[in-house]
């Protein structure tokens, strides 16, 4: 049975804390099982979602891909089947209908939104309509798509985060709350079922020629503020890393959470550099306020996030990315700065 909502973890020793619980605490498995042969993946459409879509359409041990998503992602693959779907709604009878053994979730509102209802049903209602179909035709395996972002950029976060380290992101930023949510979903669904692989992916900044969310365009601007003084690593993964990467977890990776990070990053002046902008330091105290009238009064075209974001740009927050390397066969092809020039050069 899926757990109502809200509902706030406990830390690993079953107390109610104020740092949230990492899924790490699970019961990790290493697999070894039988092999998934018919995939369903929520949010399909997606970049992430469609390059998925054609490493497990190439895949010769998948015999169905049920790709759910409002748009059809157009993968012109016969082995893929696109259901037309509201993630909003109950998915059991899909799941149901095709065999379903392995589930991935990816359908999720990256950029901000003013529609605060609109924001939670379908990124924390649709997590729990996702695990409440995985519960109801018992999946071998299920795979979430978290962030980095829950780690918070913190004074104190060390050079390279691993995924047991306290899970901090502050409230008063409704993407990163959202992720913490789904993320204590995760760990209570993988409790509730040991005989299920539940698999969580926290990716950094995915940066690639086709990527276009908030995090992408606050590089584009033509004018970019930053605080004074401040010059933290912006953690970078290439968008094809990160579709392969997920390919890799979902097939050979026992449970838990894997972040999903290209090395050490690159200084944010110098990424700012690599796009040609103009940069204008303020004073931290400032920038939030600054952003944060400009997020009340809708003006987007100076911030698109509310002001807790302007942490990321001040703290570090570099997730450490090799124990997917450790755990599969995947290897990053991509470095943080060439995923960054790619974007550039796009």
């Amino acid at each position: 049975m899926v757990c109502p909502l809200p509902w706030i973890p406990p830390d690993c020793s079953g107390k109610l804390p104020g740092k949230r619980r990492s899924a790490v605490c699970s019961v990790q498995r290493r697999w070894g099982g039988t092999p998934m042969r018919r995939i369903a993946v929520t949010g399909a459409a997606g970049l992430i979602g469609r390059k998925l879509l054609d490493h497990l359409a190439a895949d010769p041990e998948i015999e169905e891909v049920v790709a759910l998503d409002l748009r059809d992602p157009e993968i012109a693959a016969e082995k893929v089947r696109f259901v037309r779907h509201d993630v909003r709604e109950p998915m059991g009878e899909i799941f149901r209908e095709h065999g379903v053994d392995a589930a991935v979730h990816l359908a999720f509102l990256v950029d901000p939104s003013y529609d605060r209802e609109r924001e939670r049903e379908i990124n924390v209602g649709g997590t729990q309509r996702f695990l409440e179909a995985c519960d109801a035709v018992g999946v071998g395996a299920a795979l979430l798509a978290s962030s980095a972002t829950v780690y918070g950029a913190w004074p104190d976060n060390p050079p390279l985060i691993p995924e047991d380290y306290p899970l901090r992101g502050k409230p008063g930023f409704p993407y990163v709350e959202d992720k913490l949510e789904l993320e204590a979903m995760a760990a209570r669904y993988g409790d509730e079922h040991p005989g299920c692989r539940v698999l969580l992916i926290r990716p950094t900044v995915v940066m690639g020629p086709r990527m276009d969310n908030y995090l992408s365009r606050f590089f584009l601007r033509p004018v970019a503020f930053r605080i004074a003084g401040a010059n933290p690593p912006v953690p970078v993964v290439h968008e094809d890393d990160v579709a392969e990467a997920t390919w890799r977890i979902l097939k050979e990776a026992p449970a838990g959470p894997y972040n999903l990070n290209s090395g050490e990053g690159v200084p944010l002046l110098e990424a700012l550099a690599m796009m040609g902008r103009k940069v204008i330091p303020l004073p931290a105290g400032l920038l939030k306020a600054l952003a944060g009238a400009a997020w009340a009064l809708h003006l987007r075209a100076l911030s698109e996030v509310p002001p807790a974001m302007t942490d990321y740009i001040r703290w570090p927050w570099t997730a450490d990315g090799t124990r997917v390397e450790r755990e599969t066969s995947f290897r990053y092809r991509f470095t943080a700065r060439a995923a960054m020039e790619s974007f550039v050069r796009r």
